[in-house]
């Protein structure tokens, strides 16, 4: 008696993340199960995201739960980093309302894309976006999504 195979089903993923006025990149897959048939990084970039994107385009192979997740803090790497977290079905990002801060209305679309373009600390997103400047209580929300962002645990 032979043993029979299941048939495992190819899924078609498409992703793309993009920064407001600025960098977007798309991420095509084909999956076979868990393992990666064919693949295409493409988007509409700078140079240092055009950069890390064609290192990454080497890494796109495998299972994708083996492709790497870049580990730089810059705008290129974050958002490399949520293609790939979202295409393993591990993104997680830990806040989900649209306004963030609610005392100044500022929404978390505003609050990321200043995480995504280069502040570091709730200090500088407070600086730029006006958030946690009058409650604060939204304070514990902004270092979430910066670490989330920021890959620091």
């Amino acid at each position: 008696m032979s043993a029979v195979c299941p048939l495992v089903k190819t899924e078609s993923v498409d992703l793309a993340v993009k920064v407001p006025g600025g960098d977007a990149v798309s991420l095509q897959l084909e999956l076979r199960g868990r393992q990666i048939q064919s693949s295409k990084l493409s988007g509409t970039a700078c140079t240092s995201l055009l950069k890390l994107m064609a290192e990454w385009r080497t890494h796109l192979k495998g299972s994708i739960d083996d492709v790497p997740i870049p580990k730089g803090e810059d705008h290129a790497s974050i958002l490399i980093r949520e293609l790939i977290l979202k295409a393993q079905g591990r993104w997680e990002f830990p806040y989900s309302e649209e306004e963030l801060c609610h005392c100044r209305g500022v929404p978390l679309a505003k609050v990321d894309a200043a995480i995504i373009a280069g502040c570091k600390s709730s200090a500088s997103v407070s600086r730029e976006t006006s958030a946690g400047t009058s409650c604060g209580s939204c304070k514990p929300d902004i270092e979430a999504v910066l670490r989330y962002r920021l890959n620091r645990g």
